[in-house]
């Protein structure tokens, strides 16, 4: 991209169409309240400049500022100040992504969509850092490959300062939703939840479908997740009241870890309790006896603190010690991984509040 440099241009010349996010009229508000308390825009908007016919005035393409144009429009202007660039429509479409993802607090689902839309864009812009290695890595349904995403996450991160599995959890979610599930989560509680739209990306187009059907039908579902649960007749999955302790405990100071160990130990003699006679879950192994067909809602629970655990003893997600091939196993299994992602993503959300502060 070639800056130009800053102009005041008549707003009547600016293109403002096919935007990836459309105007929210209360963020507008809001800046028409700054402006008139301020006397004027802060930061001027960008624009593409189109070149005009002979004997036209060029035109231009807006990149970046749609709700400040939005803003001077309201105000009756007629002239803004705007940054110019000479560039492509591709640049220009990356540049509105990334100003977006700076500038303003985007949910969960239009940051999947800006996220995928600006992997097509890099890949197009630089089509070397795509990999495609004969008995690579295979396509989600949206035509992205795991190396294209690892690849492409790298440098936006570097560029954007974003955590790699941020950007690749939302470039997985746009990936995987079908184009009919995007339309009806658009500007619902579900694109807000990030939980939600990674359990839809999840399944085939035929059970996204079903489980949007049930969510929105009427029943009162608490979230996209409890409707999820009821496809094929599986019961809610119970909150995990023992990972959660475990979560706490993790994260809790030693003053904080002290004061409820004493709570504990006041609790536990209440009760008549041994602690010494309160065996703990053990992990399934070879020489156990004859286990049960299916694991208990408590050895569950403390698979999934142990997976828990293992990420911050810095075990990686293929160090699964469950293993077999009973449906007890398997279900012990998956929940190592499920505390396992779970860890992550509380490291990640510490990491981005702390690059935030």
């Amino acid at each position: 991209m070639e800056p130009l440099g800053k102009r005041r241009i008549k707003i009547a010349d600016i293109l403002a169409d096919n935007r990836l996010r459309a105007v929210d009229p209360a963020w507008v508000d809001m800046l028409v309240a700054n402006i008139r308390e301020s006397g004027g825009l802060k930061v001027a908007i960008e624009v593409r400049e189109l070149k005009g016919g002979p004997g036209h005035p060029p035109a231009y393409a807006l990149i970046a500022g749609g709700h400040r144009l939005a803003a001077a429009q309201a105000l009756g202007w007629a002239e803004i100040d705007a940054e110019v660039f000479a560039c492509t429509v591709d640049e220009a479409r990356l540049r509105e992504i990334d100003e977006n993802l700076m500038r303003h607090e985007l949910s969960p689902f239009d940051r999947a969509e800006f996220m995928h839309e600006r992997k097509q864009l890099h890949l197009k812009l630089h089509p070397e850092t795509a990999q495609h290695a004969a008995g690579g890595h295979g396509k989600a349904r949206g035509g992205v490959s795991a190396s294209d995403i690892v690849s492409f996450a790298a440098d936006t991160a570097e560029r954007l300062g974003w955590n790699v599995k941020t950007i690749e959890r939302a470039v997985s979610i746009a990936a995987n939703l079908t184009a009919e599930s995007k339309a009806r989560i658009r500007g619902t509680e579900v694109a807000k939840c990030q939980a939600d739209l990674l359990a839809l990306a999840k399944l085939g187009p035929k059970e996204q479908a079903a489980a949007l059907d049930a969510y929105f039908g009427g029943d009162d579902f608490k979230n996209l997740r409890a409707a999820i649960a009821t496809l094929g007749d599986r019961p809610a999955r119970e909150p995990d009241h023992a990972a959660r302790l475990v979560t706490a405990w993790i994260h809790a100071n030693k003053t904080a870890k002290t004061a409820f160990l004493h709570f504990i130990k006041r609790d536990v003699n209440g009760m008549g309790w041994r602690l010494e006679e309160m065996a703990a879950p053990s992990r399934p192994s070879g020489q156990e006896a004859e286990a049960p067909e299916t694991a208990t809602q408590g050895e569950i629970a403390a698979a999934r603190v142990d997976g828990y655990g293992a990420y911050q003893d810095e075990i990686p997600r293929t160090g699964n010690p469950y293993g077999g091939a009973t449906r007890r196993d398997q279900q012990l299994a998956a929940a190592w991984l499920q505390g396992w992602d779970e860890a992550a993503e509380d490291s990640e959300d510490i990491q981005e509040k702390e690059q935030a502060a």
